[in-house]
């Protein structure tokens, strides 16, 4: 004989089980979607801005200094107003990082624990104050928001002979967030071995960068297929780019943003004297893995048997 209350609660355990099916078909659905939409959309990995060079001053920080030995103090700053986008009180906290590196390695890419994490072989190591203390994870003001202060003078006293071999270095400041760099300024000097030098036994000199250009009697231009080239008239530089690329030509005392990524590049030339100031900012496009793509198909399979069993538990039972 069958129970007369398991009759009366089957249809309620039905509807349970209908509501549950169409709860979990749901679900799948809109993880289906956020899973096409986070695997097929492009992703900036950390984006670093290069702000300009750093600027090198004597102790006093009134004068600029082109060239000393290991045990000559000097001013290191950003240019006036350079800063962090935070602070050092937000959470995660940004930090402000002083390097030397060796010329070959991208600033941008740097990432930092206690100084600069290494890259491969090339020389990396932190900047070091006068006083030989590593200029490192310090905090950026909370007003004005993210200024860089309170930078002490710096030497190269920390280094012992054959520490730093001769070459060219790049030297700056670096804003990072979680360790990595957000946003930097640098400047490249040149070190030359000097055995009378003490302590470190080298000398140093920034490096002259004269911005090269090419004239004409007439402007031409060259352009490849899907390109846009923009020139001035007679006197101008001449470009040729490739297809998908766009170069444009300014005058003198210009601001410059350059994005480089997948969709092609943009250049920028500096026509005749004057200064020109350029801001980098590299962007890398992440594409689907094979981990997405399978839970593409687990999120979709999901889908398409809970909604079965949606539309299975809400049909009406036929009694023979």
């Amino acid at each position: 004989m069958i129970d007369v209350n398991t009759l009366r609660l089957a249809p309620r355990r039905r509807r349970l089980a209908r509501d549950l099916a169409r709860t979990g078909s749901a679900f799948a659905t809109a993880m289906l979607a956020a899973t096409l939409f986070v695997g097929h959309s492009p992703i900036a990995s950390a984006v670093a801005e290069n702000a300009g060079a750093a600027l090198i001053k004597d102790s006093t920080n009134t004068a600029t200094l082109d060239s000393g030995g290991s045990a000559t103090v000097f001013a290191m700053t950003p240019p006036p107003g350079g800063a962090c986008p935070g602070s050092g009180a937000q959470t995660p906290p940004y930090r402000w990082q002083a390097f030397f590196v060796a010329s070959s390695v991208d600033p941008g890419a740097l990432t930092f624990a206690s100084g600069p994490n290494a890259v491969g072989s090339a020389f990396v190591s932190p900047m070091f104050s006068a006083a030989g203390d590593p200029l490192n994870n310090k905090n950026p003001a909370s007003s004005p928001l993210g200024l860089i202060n309170s930078i002490p003078t710096m030497s190269f006293g920390a280094f012992l002979p054959g520490n730093v071999p001769a070459g060219d270095y790049k030297i700056g400041f670096a804003c990072t967030l979680s360790g990595a760099t957000v946003k930097f300024w640098s400047t490249t000097i040149t070190v030359t071995t000097a055995a009378g030098d003490s302590p470190a036994g080298f000398t140093w000199a920034t490096a002259a960068s004269t911005p090269t250009t090419t004239t004409v009697a007439q402007a031409t231009t060259t352009t490849a297929a899907g390109a846009t080239t923009t020139t001035t008239p007679a006197g101008a530089t001449t470009t040729t780019t490739a297809a998908g690329a766009t170069t444009t030509t300014i005058k003198p005392g210009a601001t410059t943003t350059t994005l480089a990524g997948s969709g092609g590049s943009t250049t920028t030339t500096l026509l005749g004297s004057g200064s020109v100031t350029t801001t980098t900012i590299k962007a890398v496009t992440l594409p689907g893995t094979g981990s997405e793509s399978m839970s593409l198909w687990v999120w979709a399979l999901l889908a398409l048997v809970f909604g079965r069993m949606a539309l299975l538990l809400g049909r009406s039972i036929k009694v023979l």
